[in-house]
């Protein structure tokens, strides 16, 4: 799994937690990747956090965001991007306690 801009952050802060990120069709959807809490020894868990989707037609990304209701929902300061790199700036070399800041401003 790819992690964003490890170079920039400290290596004994990614044993604890880390953003990575996957590509699945035409989404790249970025997620925290931390220690299960009460899990084994090691044991990590995946928490989505933003996506992006190309829409072809468009020629641009959309971008969207996880919410409390675990619903995925279009980030409305900046709803679309044009270009994948616009989408993963803010999150690369950004400590990981940033999430809340760039999602909810």
């Amino acid at each position: 799994m790819p992690s964003l801009n490890a170079a920039v952050r400290h290596p004994h802060i990614r044993q604890e937690v880390d953003l990575a990120f996957r590509v699945s069709g035409q989404s790249v959807e970025i997620f925290e990747v931390r220690q299960a809490y009460g899990g084994a020894p090691g044991e990590k868990i995946e928490i989505p956090v933003a996506k992006a989707t190309f829409i072809r037609p468009a020629r641009r990304w959309r971008v969207f965001w996880l919410r409390q209701d675990m619903k995925w929902h279009s980030y409305k300061p900046v709803p679309d991007v044009a270009t994948i790199e616009e989408f993963v700036l803010p999150w690369s070399g950004a400590p990981v306690a940033f999430r809340s800041l760039i999602l909810h401003g």
